[in-house]
């Protein structure tokens, strides 16, 4: 949000009206001296981040990706 043309903002004037997560970052919303509004990202891992990043490992295994150049060959 801008405030324009010497407008002002409350302290309270928004508010998340709950947690703002996408994908491994959170979000917060802060206002500025400057009278604006801005969403900033916490530098936190989620607890599941780790998972994220191990769940394309496993489904490739699990479906035979890794196998599948070596079939192909076979051919």
């Amino acid at each position: 949000m801008d405030a324009q043309n010497g407008a002002t903002t409350e302290e309270g004037a928004f508010a998340l009206s709950r947690p703002l997560q996408a994908g491994a970052f959170n979000y917060t919303l802060n206002r500025d001296s400057d009278e604006d509004w801005y969403l900033r990202s916490e530098n936190a891992y989620r607890a599941e981040v780790p998972l994220y990043a191990s769940m394309l490992t496993q489904a490739m295994t699990m479906t035979g990706f890794w196998q599948a150049p070596a079939a192909i060959r076979a051919v």
